[in-house]
């Protein structure tokens, strides 16, 4: 007998689907299609011979795989024995079919999903292209996206031979903030709109925002939030002004968050627009985010080696124990300073 995998087809609830082996699914629709199934890290993907519809086995952070009856389950987050009024009344057994899901780990653990904001237009453009050309920065992650306010055009191919698009974001009218920064946080309200829009988040053990000209390297960022997994968190990264009330704070360069910290944005984050945003043109989008984490009771975490920022103490590409590295606004200099990274941690 085979053992029941939760799963979901494209455009429906995730659900039980069984024979992930092959072979006609007693489940599948009207068409009665014939599925294949083959690995991807840890998701499964049934595709139809005929190629009509698809099925995803996805793990979701802190999710379980819950049996309604014994054809059908789907996995979530908490369930309750009975009748279920979002299911119209039906009834579930609610019994565990398998372990709290720890997100996709399809490159390493903890999972990680990383996004940039580019332009789509100038050096920003060749960064992210390079990026993606050899898997670096957040295409080293375990899923990533890059969004963009001026529009949709495509990076060309990843790894995987995917293209790569730039994922539409309302545009907003950057202002100048007193300490002469970008007055950016209206733009990444919306960008962090999307993010939670497109739930991949949820996915993974932890979500992050680099900039363009930050040269990211995830398998580092794993070792500083490994211990910390699990915990509602985000994390300050510099201290540059430690008489200031203001420091320590999160630098916008890389901006880290805990899949819990990431729950309670998406639940919470009007309470933090209503709070503040007659801000949101005056303060840049870091500040924004630190003081809405904040609001909304997300717990902080100091590590002053997760990016090594010349806009707060000094950037050293050499350093084996620093995860990022910021700014580097051009490919060759980011390239360059990517491989001394590489080139310090075989010398460690």
């Amino acid at each position: 007998v085979q053992k029941p995998l939760c799963a979901r087809r494209e455009g429906e609830p995730m659900g039980e689907r069984l024979g992930l082996q092959g072979g006609r699914l007693p489940d599948s629709g009207p068409t009665g299609e014939d599925w294949h199934a083959r690995q991807v890290g840890h998701r499964e993907v049934l595709r139809p011979k005929r190629g009509l519809l698809e099925v995803e086995v996805l793990h979701g952070v802190d999710a379980i795989c819950y049996e309604k009856n014994s054809r059908w389950a789907t996995c979530k987050t908490h369930c309750v024995k009975g009748k279920d009024p979002a299911d119209n009344n039906e009834t579930w057994s609610c019994k565990q079919l398998g372990p709290k899901g720890i997100g996709l780990t399809i490159k390493g653990t903890p999972s990680l999903y990383c996004f940039s904001l580019t332009r789509t237009s100038g050096y920003e453009v060749t960064i992210m292209q390079g990026q993606m050309n050899y898997s670096l920065g957040i295409f080293a992650c375990d899923e990533y996206d890059v969004f963009s306010a001026d529009g949709v055009m495509s990076l060309g191919k990843d790894a995987r031979g995917d293209e790569i698009k730039t994922v539409k974001v309302e545009p907003a009218v950057i202002k100048t903030t007193m300490d002469g920064t970008a007055g950016n946080a209206r733009l990444f309200v919306h960008v962090w709109d999307k993010v939670v829009e497109l739930n991949k988040w949820r996915n993974h053990e932890w979500t992050i925002k680099a900039d363009p000209d930050a040269v990211l390297i995830p398998e580092r960022i794993r070792w500083h939030v490994a211990a910390h997994t699990g915990e509602k968190v985000y994390i300050l990264n510099c201290n540059k002004f430690p008489s200031s009330p203001n420091f320590p704070m999160m630098f916008g360069s890389v901006e880290v968050f805990a899949f819990q910290a990431m729950l309670e944005y998406s639940r919470s984050h009007n309470a933090c627009t209503d709070s503040m945003g007659q801000w949101l043109e005056s303060w840049g989008e870091d500040y924004y985010m630190g003081k809405c984490m904040d609001l909304i009771k997300v717990g902080r975490i100091s590590d002053y080696s997760i990016v090594g920022d010349a806009v707060c103490t000094g950037a050293d590409c050499n350093n084996p124990g620093v995860a990022s590295f910021h700014p580097f606004k051009d490919w060759s200099a980011w390239s360059e300073c990517s491989q001394r990274a590489v080139n310090a941690s075989k010398q460690r």
